[in-house]
């Protein structure tokens, strides 16, 4: 029998599996002295035109991420070192993006040093993005 923190996880899993997109970005910013670096940027993100659904299931993963309404569409994101937490607490529950989220985690635990959240945090006031 599954326990109620169980069955919530496995009820946000289904709507990553359903609605939700799970990606590694590439992006690209110019320091202030023009040096153009690179970095992966994990994200998650749900969305669709029910607020209710959206913040259910932001209140059921425990308030990680944000929720946000665009054009309509309501948007449940999370990314950077919160997508590792989300994954890994789904994880045993996904079923169609579980490849998807596998190769995340994959990257979090051979990036232990989480380049991207360094690079982003340090110059954050500094990014031009392209």
């Amino acid at each position: 029998m599954y326990s109620e923190e169980q069955l919530n996880l496995a009820r946000v899993a289904a709507f990553i599996d359903g609605e939700g997109c799970i990606r590694l970005s590439k992006r690209t910013y110019i320091s202030k002295s023009g040096e153009k670096h690179e970095y992966f940027y994990p994200n998650l993100t749900i969305g669709m035109k029910s607020k209710r659904t959206i913040e259910t299931i932001y209140r059921l993963i425990g308030e990680i991420g944000e929720v946000y309404e665009h054009k309509g569409v309501h948007i449940w994101n999370v990314h950077n070192e919160d997508v590792e937490k989300v994954l890994k607490a789904v994880y045993p529950f996904l079923i169609t993006k579980k490849e998807q989220a596998k190769t995340i985690l994959e990257y979090f635990k051979e990036n232990a040093n989480h380049e991207a959240l360094y690079w982003k945090s340090r110059f954050e006031k500094a990014i031009s993005y392209k």
